[in-house]
């Protein structure tokens, strides 16, 4: 599945993430990566960074990670796996025939006040209605922006 709402929309499956980071660990080396140096105006190194191939993280990650040996947060740039599939898979929805991304299956429950019930309401599944569910996409719509 792909969440949609986020920009560039981003695949939600941390196992597909952990593939692509194996399939690069196993075609590049496990210990091969990119290489990014920022400079600043006048062509000085300001920073520069190593980022491994072969681990890739989701949305949840913030850069950072924890230090096993001081305990300090050290930042961490990791490549955005969950984008690069999340945008593969949206394009290849729109140019490749009979493929299609599977959906998030959608519930709808009604809240009804009860003062008898814990947390003073009580839940009943009901059947969706138009305005519950997304609005049906036309295929121009559907190219993937943010990618």
């Amino acid at each position: 599945m792909v969440i949609d709402d986020l920009k560039p929309p981003r695949s939600s499956g941390s196992e597909y993430i952990d593939q692509l980071a194996r399939l690069m660990a196993d075609t590049y080396g496990k210990n091969a990566y990119l290489r990014v140096s920022l400079f600043t105006e006048d062509y000085q190194l300001f920073q520069s960074f190593r980022i491994p191939l072969g681990k890739g993280v989701s949305f949840f990650y913030k850069g950072e990670r924890i230090n096993k040996a001081t305990g300090r947060h050290v930042f961490e740039p990791l490549l955005a796996y969950d984008a690069f599939l999340g945008c593969y898979l949206k394009w290849k929805e729109v140019y490749v025939p009979d493929f299609a991304i599977a959906k998030t299956p959608t519930r709808c429950i009604s809240a009804i006040p009860d003062a008898s019930a814990p947390l003073r309401y009580r839940y009943e599944e009901r059947e969706c209605t138009g305005a519950d569910l997304p609005a049906q996409e036309h295929h121009e719509s559907r190219l993937p922006t943010g990618c």
